[in-house]
């Protein structure tokens, strides 16, 4: 049962408007469109965007070769997506969030200070994109930049010529996260114990774009100004993730 608090009428003129809403299609109906968008081979190489899953996909927890942050990367089943109203609770089946319930508008592709709820966000990867979070118990300002870095130097998007944003590409904290550092896109999630820019890149090169509408179109710009989100205290804190994220929970206080 998703319990529901709306925003007000003046906030939620300024976040809507029928372009974002008429942007988006069809995708209400609650049906999932993606199966995991396709699955890890029997000699580890991945196959993606494979519409509706097919029974050889390996939804496994995948350690990333190499990494010094244990990464660990996995497809996800798709669940049914329907559209909420802005600021209902939510709950997810992974963590991050790869798929499922969502706002009916997604964020505008940029760099976050503050916690996104997860609401907006699945939308955005709804429409491929690539959205990292992070969770640090201690100051990983180094770690942040870093990644900062890494999101605006990704290459543009041909499809984003025509937008303010370069490519589909969110960075924000998630004090939810059962990580440090998490990377998600539709149906796939990466989780890490520190930010790798070769690992990260390697997830982008893989599911950017993979998702039931591939297209990219700005977003509400949720910022307000200030340092903060024009959203309303406490919209998106009861959303919640499954505990157990399908493989090693990786501890966000590490280092």
């Amino acid at each position: 049962m998703v319990s529901v608090k709306r925003l007000g009428a003046g906030v939620f003129a300024l976040l809507t408007g029928s372009a974002l809403f008429s942007a988006c299609g069809s995708d209400d109906d609650g049906g999932s469109k993606i199966g995991g968008t396709g699955g890890s081979k029997s000699d580890g190489s991945i196959e993606v965007g494979v519409i509706d899953g097919p029974a050889d996909v390996n939804y496994d927890a995948i350690a990333v070769p190499g990494s010094a942050c244990n990464a660990i990367r996995q497809q996800h089943p798709t669940d049914p997506s329907p559209h909420v109203d802005e600021c209902s609770e939510l709950s997810f089946t992974t963590n991050p969030p790869s798929s499922g319930p969502h706002y009916g508008i997604w964020a505008a592709y940029e760099i976050y200070s503050v916690p996104v709820p997860l609401g907006y966000l699945v939308h955005a990867m709804e429409h491929g994109a690539i959205v990292v979070l992070y969770n640090c118990s201690t100051d990983c300002s180094a770690e942040v930049a870093q990644a900062e870095t890494w999101a605006n130097t990704l290459p543009p998007d041909p499809l984003c010529a025509n937008n303010s944003a370069k490519r589909r590409v969110i960075v924000s904290p998630d004090p939810k996260l059962l990580t440090k550092w998490a990377a998600a896109a539709w149906g796939a999630t990466l989780r890490a114990s520190c930010f790798e820019p070769d690992v990260f890149s390697e997830f982008y090169d893989l599911f950017y774009g993979k998702a039931p509408e591939d297209f990219c179109s700005d977003g509400a710009d949720l910022k307000n100004g200030e340092g903060g989100l024009i959203v309303p205290a406490g919209c998106g804190e009861g959303d919640g993730g499954s505990v157990d994220a399908g493989g090693p929970i990786l501890d966000g206080s590490a280092d």
